[in-house]
């Protein structure tokens, strides 16, 4: 929803607002495609989304929406799951997520 977006956008910039921002990096060097060139597929797909986005998102400094998940796997012609990271990956950062839903 629009609230959890403005929530999620007030973070200290330091803390994660993804858990995909490594593994999109990681699946997007692996086939070989820049930012750019990912942004390019995904505007052809009809969604307005620039490389500046997309840098923000592996970055973890941007939060990512659910409809942004199904987007970025469609443009890179993989299942979403495949932009979520391992579980030790999840497990290291869970108690960091979940100090912040305590917050909102």
């Amino acid at each position: 929803s629009f609230t959890s977006i403005v929530k999620c956008q007030k973070w200290h910039m330091k803390k994660p607002r993804n858990l995909i921002g490594g593994q999109l990096q990681k699946i997007r060097h692996k086939k070989g495609i820049s930012q750019t060139e990912l942004s390019a597929i995904s505007q052809r797909k009809s969604w307005d989304i620039s490389r500046y986005i997309i840098a923000k998102i592996e970055s973890r400094s941007r939060c990512v929406t659910d409809f942004e998940l199904f987007l970025l796997a469609e443009s890179l012609e993989i299942q979403v799951t495949d932009l979520f990271p391992p579980q030790e990956i999840w497990r290291a950062n869970r108690a960091h997520f979940k100090k912040n839903q305590n917050r909102q």
